[in-house]
């Protein structure tokens, strides 16, 4: 018994001590009033019908909410009030996947700085599902921190936002966290080891 307690209270300790993984961030919209933009709901702020949202650390720029019993999450989705819509992630992502409906293309482009700046990491072009809603993700390495939809006004829906988030960069208690659970298992591994063999 005591065999098997150790390497299983080792690998607990350094489980313990390893940096988070990634999260990923679903938006589906659906607590969002209808007919609002959603401007700063997923940003620990307010639609612009004044409804109190989350704080996702996402903010959207020109996306207004409607309903569709075509929406992969009910009831709601967004669409694109103007020819360009911008959402921003300050923390930065690795991943981004969507639901979408359009009845022209719409081109979904990522950038490594806020507001649609910076270096262009990837873009996707959509086309179809103007009865249903298609799943498509955005290909890139990087970190981005935007998407920008280009689409004709009101003719692009999206729905099911998943964003990976970037790795955050442990902080020092993190490290030596991960020190001192990488050093137990060094100093448990040694004391149960003979002298001589």
């Amino acid at each position: 018994m005591k065999r098997i307690a150790r390497p299983a209270s080792l690998a607990l300790l350094l489980a313990c001590s390893l940096p988070a993984l990634a999260d990923t961030i679903l938006v589906d919209f659906d607590a969002v009033t209808k007919n609002a933009r959603v401007n700063e709901f997923y940003n620990g702020g307010t639609d612009s019908l004044g409804a109190a949202g989350t704080g996702l650390g996402v903010e959207f720029f020109d996306f207004v909410t409607a309903n569709s019993p075509a929406a992969p999450s009910q009831p709601r989705y967004v669409y694109n009030a103007t020819g360009h819509s911008l959402i921003n992630v300050d923390a930065g992502f690795s991943a981004f996947a969507f639901a979408y409906g359009t009845m022209a293309p719409a081109t979904l482009s990522v950038f490594s700085g806020l507001n649609g700046t910076g270096t262009l990491l990837g873009s996707q072009t959509v086309d179809g599902h103007a009865g249903s809603f298609g799943l498509a993700a955005v290909d890139f390495s990087g970190v981005g921190r935007s998407v920008m939809l280009a689409s004709l006004p009101n003719y692009a829906g999206l729905d099911d936002l998943r964003f990976t988030m970037a790795s955050p960069v442990p902080e020092p208690a993190g490290w030596v966290m991960l020190l001192a659970g990488v050093g137990a298992l060094g100093a448990l591994k040694r004391r149960s080891e003979p002298l001589f063999k």
